[in-house]
């Protein structure tokens, strides 16, 4: 019972389903401590001769119990293993209770069905465990009258049908209670989700009020150094990244609330050449190869694409940083009502342990120099806009980004190639 899933932000499903059981196995360790000894009154009346031995028994397996418990307390133990172990120290004194009054028409027989039904009841499972929890105690309670089957065969499959009957019902169970609360862990992860999206949105808006001056001030020192110098082509470039930032700015300071933003026609094509030409200077050391289709424009603000294609080719971008011979390819192509953008590098690429969860919130894949909100914030607003954003192993062997919105039209567009270094 191994977790191998990274932990995040909040437990994982699997992380919370192992400190649950933690939790229930200990109480059940030490509830059936006491139930053991407590039964011990039965013995008196139903075996008085064998009375001391089965108290010792009991005793014996009750401390077994208790040291289980703590055992689990402090994680000492794998949580399966300690229910196979809470169960057989559970199960083996009534076993010897059955063999001590009668085997198969011992009273105690039917007695095995309250730790199977306790399983069933307190410890949530999964249904591979139950099967192995269950299977413990149908193996102790059975397996040693097995050869006593065919002295009474009545009683024996008698036995057999309740306990199959009843382990059926507790398998059926906790495959339900498995379903019931994975989806509840999904519902409480989303509500997490929009949570931190409304505080990001608020911490957003601070931050754009800040920038807002700052950014004014740059853009009056900018139209005075143009006054002098005329309009160099290099200024270009900078007056691209002023109002970019502006945009940005525009839509922090709403509340970062992508739902309160306008969508207007968008020319896919030219927001990838804007995304290039702003991160000319940060990409001129890589190799730069366009595959872009004449398509239909798609319904979205254009700033948050532009925030997405950015951010996809900065990433593509670092993780070039050492490679030899850095390239990144951008392409542009319909699928069906669908605009994709892909960009792809030859870079070491996304483990894929890590790609089913590269877009949850502070998960990252540049240690102490990422804070793992980009990609975030990028699939959120691929979302919004009835769009996808994922990751896959590309051709060059590094990571593949696919952005996909639905296209405004309906016209099929062919791929045209133009590489260019």
């Amino acid at each position: 019972m191994t977790d191998t899933e990274s932990p995040g932000v909040l437990p994982t499903f699997t992380e919370e389903l192992r400190q649950a059981q933690r939790r229930m196995l200990r109480i059940g360790a030490n509830l059936g401590a006491v139930l053991l000894v407590a039964f011990s009154a039965t013995d008196a009346l139903v075996a008085p001769e064998a009375w001391g031995r089965l108290l010792a028994v009991r005793a014996a397996a009750a401390v077994a119990l208790l040291g289980l418990g703590v055992a689990v307390a402090r994680s000492w133990i794998p949580e399966l293993l300690a229910g196979v172990l809470i169960l057989a120290a559970v199960c083996a004194p009534v076993e010897v209770a059955v063999f001590a009054t009668g085997g198969l028409s011992s009273p105690y027989l039917l007695a095995m069905l309250i730790p199977l039904g306790a399983v069933s009841i307190l410890v949530p499972l999964q249904l591979g465990e139950a099967a192995v929890l269950h299977g413990t105690v149908v193996g102790i309670a059975l397996l040693p009258l097995a050869n006593r089957a065919s002295a009474e065969p009545r009683a024996f499959i008698l036995a057999v049908a309740y306990f199959a009957t009843l382990s059926l019902i507790g398998l059926v169970g906790a495959g339900l209670q498995e379903a019931l609360r994975q989806r509840e862990h999904r519902a409480r992860g989303e509500a997490a989700r929009q949570v931190g999206l409304a505080n990001l949105g608020m911490l957003a808006g601070g931050l754009a009020h800040e920038l807002s001056n700052p950014l004014a001030a740059v853009s009056l020192e900018l139209e005075l150094l143009e006054r002098e110098l005329g309009r160099p082509a290099r200024l270009e470039n900078v007056h691209l990244g002023v109002a970019r930032m502006r945009d940005i700015l525009n839509a922090m300071r709403q509340g970062a609330r992508v739902a309160d933003g306008k969508l207007s026609q968008t020319d896919l094509s030219h927001q990838v050449e804007l995304a290039l030409a702003l991160l000319a200077p940060k990409l001129r050391q890589v190799r730069i190869e366009r595959e872009l289709a004449a398509l239909p424009p798609v319904l979205a603000q254009p700033t948050l694409v532009g925030q997405v294609l950015s951010n996809l080719l900065i990433n593509a971008g670092d993780a070039l940083h050492q490679q030899a011979n850095p390239r990144i390819w951008v392409r542009l192509r319909q699928e069906g009502e669908l605009a994709v953008v892909e960009v792809e590098d030859n870079g070491p690429g996304v483990p894929e342990p890590l790609r089913a969860r590269i877009f949850e919130p502070f998960i990252s894949t540049k240690g102490e120099d990422g804070n793992g909100l980009g990609l975030w914030i990028c699939s959120e607003i691929a979302r919004f806009h009835g769009g996808a954003l994922s990751v896959d192993a590309g051709a060059s062997g590094g990571a593949r980004f696919r952005f996909s919105l639905p296209v405004a039209g309906r016209t099929q567009a062919g791929p045209t190639a133009r590489p260019r270094g």
